[in-house]
């Protein structure tokens, strides 16, 4: 892959294609899915997903792909399984996947976010309908419920199906390439960060020597460009050299010592805060 983008794009678009290509689809239908009112218009039942009515519709270990309501659709009263393909239907927005954790009785199940491609590169085919995390709370799902609930079937078998696709060598190099660019790209992060910290530190040490010594934060910190850029808390007092007339000030009333004074004129210099360092010394 010549660039990150392009592992990017061919990992996830293929990823993509692999997956949702293993579940039927009509190109022959004319209107798009929110136009599909009447069942002359609707995909054919085995084009579509069917919904699970009850648990013992799926088993432990199953992958389901689960559509929360949508307001607007029921206001345009549309059923996403009724008027889409089964591969249309996975396009729909406020999907998810899941995989079947335990059943409760006859009306309950219990699922957990299971792996499976989402338009990103972070999706491993090979893990397909896996839990997403091992330590994941299940979440327990009435079923039949408002929402929309298809078994795509046993994961071992889709991944199965997968990896037999000509397609599937092509897809494995594009994600190794993309992953080892992810890599190396947070490798160079981290040295930046690092190398940040050791520009930063001298910088941050010195606003706090100088805010130790006048007892208030009258140095105080943000960021330009992700760089740490000290100034002045005070508008008035950044003005000029009112601040060193104000340590001068302090020093004459003993409220610094001259080797306290000299020291907070020393970080201001640090800090690139002042640009005299004798003036005012005692």
């Amino acid at each position: 892959m010549e660039t990150i983008e392009d592992a990017h794009r061919v990992t996830a678009d293929l990823a993509l294609a692999l997956f949702r290509e293993l579940f039927p689809h009509d190109e022959t239908l004319s209107r798009p899915p929110s136009q599909r009112f009447s069942s002359d218009r609707q995909p054919k039942r085995e084009h579509r997903f069917a919904h699970v009515e009850s648990p013992a519709g799926v088993e432990v270990g199953d992958l389901l792909f689960v559509i929360e309501p949508d307001s607007e659709k029921r206001v345009y009263g549309w059923d996403v399984f009724s008027n889409c393909t089964a591969r249309e239907a996975l396009r729909q927005r406020g999907g998810s996947f899941v995989v079947v954790t335990a059943k409760r009785g006859t009306t309950m199940i219990e699922a957990v976010p299971a792996i499976a491609p989402h338009g990103g590169i972070d999706t491993d085919l090979t893990r397909l309908g896996e839990p997403w995390m091992g330590n994941s709370e299940p979440t327990r799902m009435k079923v039949p419920s408002a929402r929309s609930i298809a078994n795509l079937g046993k994961p071992e078998e889709l991944r199965a199906r997968i990896m037999a696709d000509a397609r599937f060598p092509q897809w494995q190099a594009a994600y190794a390439a993309a992953k080892e660019q992810e890599q190396r790209k947070a490798a160079e992060a981290r040295v930046e960060q690092e190398a940040r910290k050791t520009r930063e530190k001298p910088l941050k040490d010195a606003a706090a020597h100088v805010n130790a010594l006048v007892g208030s934060e009258i140095i105080t910190g943000g960021w330009v460009s992700k760089e740490y850029a000290p100034r002045i808390a005070s508008k008035w007092l950044a003005e000029g050299d009112r601040l060193r007339v104000h340590l001068a000030g302090l020093a004459a009333l003993g409220r610094l010592t001259a080797e306290e004074h000299r020291e907070a004129l020393g970080h201001l210099d640090t800090l690139g805060l002042a640009t005299d360092t004798t003036e005012g010394e005692q």
